[in-house]
Order: structure tokens, then sequence, then C-alpha cells
């Protein structure tokens, strides 16, 4: 485990700054910055295989030709992190921040996605968390994907999907693909999706139901 650490300008195949893929693994009050991860298909720029993270910052981490660019719990059933600050990361497939965990009261700002969706979150569970300005490139969510998950008291806003293909472009704040989705007690505000501005639905930046959710 690893506490009150600074891990920075790591270069790896998976994991730019660290590749734990175990259960007993935890990151407490550290700072993860200006790592990169490079193999094709892999995961996390910053860190994969984490069980949890508590208080850390996720910042300018990047995956050149795979997915997740801050934190992906892959390879884990049970991920978690709280209380984490996560800006500025990039990846070149799906999760610009984070992936494949449950994150509660986490800043996700400023991330992108540049061949794949969910610029901020991609299958990942969402408590109390703020999703902002996120950019999804070439597939959907610009703020949020998920796909069997829940996003619940967060707030989504100011998040951008861009996307030539009409299979993809949807859900500038949320993209919500699977049945059991369920999207309660947040708001989804200031959302974009640029592919498509006959539907409403896109305009509001958000496919997929809503339960108690307030969309502006």
């Amino acid at each position: 485990s690893v506490y009150g650490s600074v891990l920075e300008g790591n270069t790896a195949g998976s994991g730019g700054a660290g590749w734990f893929n175990g259960a007993s693994y935890k990151v407490f009050d550290s700072r993860i910055l200006n790592n990169q991860a490079t193999f094709k298909n892999d995961y996390g720029g910053g860190l994969n295989g984490i069980q949890s993270v508590s208080n850390c910052v996720f910042s300018g981490n990047s995956n050149t030709d795979g997915y997740t660019g801050a934190c992906a719990g892959k390879a884990v059933s049970n991920s978690f992190m709280w209380d984490c600050i996560v800006t500025n990361n990039t990846a070149k497939g799906n999760g610009g921040g984070i992936s494949t965990t449950t994150a509660i009261r986490c800043l996700i700002a400023g991330n992108s996605v540049t061949a794949g969706s969910g610029g901020g979150s991609y299958q990942s569970e969402l408590y109390d968390c703020v999703v902002s300005n996120n950019v999804a490139t070439g597939g959907s969510g610009g703020g949020v994907y998920i796909y069997g998950q829940s996003v619940s008291n967060c707030l989504v806003c100011a998040n951008h999907v861009i996307s030539s293909d009409s299979q993809h472009g949807y859900g500038g704040g949320i993209n919500s693909s699977g049945a059991s989705d369920r999207i309660i007690d947040t708001e989804v505000v200031g959302n974009y999706a640029e592919t498509d501005a006959t539907s409403a639905n896109k305009r509001l930046g958000l496919t997929g139901g809503v339960q108690g959710g307030t969309i502006i």
C-alpha cells in the first residue's frame, strides 16, 4: 500500500504509476501526476487494479493507446475511490478519468478521451460526485458512460461529446446504455452533444432513463 506519496512522471505499459492487480492494495493521501501508460488496449495511465484510493489527486496522467487516463479498477472485484480529485487526464479509449470503480465524493473534471466513451467516467458507480467539463470524442457520454451502474446525488455539468458516427455521440452529460442503469437525485446541467441538434435528449445531454433527477 502507498501512503502520503507523490507518484510522478513514470511510464509503463499498464498503470503508468502503479499496476497492483490485487484486492489488498490501497493508496491514501497521495498525488499521482503526469504518468503514462502505453500498452494497446490496456488500462490506467495513473493506477490500475487498486482496491481502494482515498484523498488522492490524479492530474496530467495519460493512456496513449488504451483505456482510462487516471485510475482503473480493472481486475479488482470491489474497487473504491473516495474524496479524490481527478482532473486533466486523457485516454485514447474509454474513460478519460476513471473506469470500472466506485467513486464517492470525488471531483472528476477536465478529463478527455480521443476515441471512446466516458470522458470523465466509464462504467463506474458514482455517488455524491461532481463531473464537469469532460469531453468524449468518437463515442458517447461526454461526462459519464454507464452500463449496469448507478449515478446518485451527483452534479453532471458542462460536459461535451463529439462524434460524426451516427451510432455514437449520445449523451453530452450521461449516456445510459443498460436496462438496469439508475440515475437518482442527480442534476444534469448545461451539457452538449454535438452530433444531432434535432434530438431533445441529446440537447439536454442525457440518453437513458432518469429516476428522481433534475435535467436543465
